[in-house]
């Protein structure tokens, strides 16, 4: 079990290598992806701020609907409360919304100066989520968070730039 802990946490670290060149987008379908099969789960929701402050990007995937990209509301509509509540309990049950019976459900938040996103998980087990899974979640949290605003970053650097050499011209 430490193995497998150390392993998954080493995995987890070189995420933000492996999202270099993709958009908010991008990486949150990657995140996503990594999640649902590395930690067993049966749902992953990630909703992840745009840059420039336009809205956002939303991405689910689920073991029991392999086509869950392309229904987002549905999968919405269990979750949202996750949505808009700040203060939740560290384990909530909410029906299955692309399966049968109900998840245990957990939120991270991808929040440091704003809001860029949060990170709603929930599997059917009964141990849900483990200390090492709560870990894990927060670890893949933070390299999302640190890779978006370092694009953030990026971009208003170049803006910088642009309008310096507008006004040199």
């Amino acid at each position: 079990r430490l193995q497998r802990t150390m392993r998954d946490l080493e995995a987890f670290s070189t995420l933000a290598r492996t999202w270099i060149g993709l958009g908010p987008d991008g990486i949150a379908k990657s995140l996503a992806k990594v999640l649902l099969s590395t930690l067993d789960l049966d749902i992953v929701y990630i909703r992840v701020a745009q840059p420039g402050g336009s809205g956002f990007t939303e991405t689910v995937c689920s073991k029991q609907r392999p086509d869950a990209e392309h229904c987002i509301s549905e999968a919405k509509a269990p979750l949202a409360s996750f949505l808009t509540s700040v203060a939740l309990a560290p384990v909530t049950m909410v029906p299955d919304p692309f399966g049968p019976g109900t998840l245990r459900t957990t939120v991270t938040r991808f929040d440091l100066v704003e809001e860029q996103g949060v990170l709603v998980v929930g599997s059917q087990r009964a141990n849900f989520p483990t200390e090492q899974e709560r870990l894990l979640l927060g670890l893949a949290a933070n390299q999302a968070v640190m890779v978006l605003q370092r694009q953030q970053a990026e971009q208003a650097l170049q803006q910088s730039e642009e309008r310096f050499r507008d006004c040199a011209n």
